[in-house]
């Protein structure tokens, strides 16, 4: 994927090479501070998303200044299920 083709990507280098999903979310996220972002949106490359997702994850904090944070619900594919993992049980 040439960078030329994504002109609005901004590409982001870890000097110690692939840091995973979380390691690759703090640079990101230092980044984005460092130019000035206001709100940060965190979505893995997997997310199956409608359309209007980014407008309904920023109702909550643009209308309440108290929200630091919104999360969403994860639906698991069939077969998929992770569910027994996060069980007490």
């Amino acid at each position: 994927m040439p960078v030329e083709k994504f002109k609005q990507v901004i590409y982001i280098d870890s000097p110690e090479g692939n840091v995973g999903f979380a390691g690759g979310n703090n640079l990101g996220i230092k980044r984005a501070l460092g130019d000035g972002a206001d709100i940060i949106c965190l979505i893995n490359n997997d997310t199956l998303a409608p359309k209007d997702l980014v407008k309904n994850i920023l109702i909550s904090p643009i209308s309440d200044p108290q929200v630091g944070i919104v999360g969403g619900l994860i639906y698991f594919a069939k077969g998929f299920e992770f569910k027994d993992k996060y069980s007490a049980e």
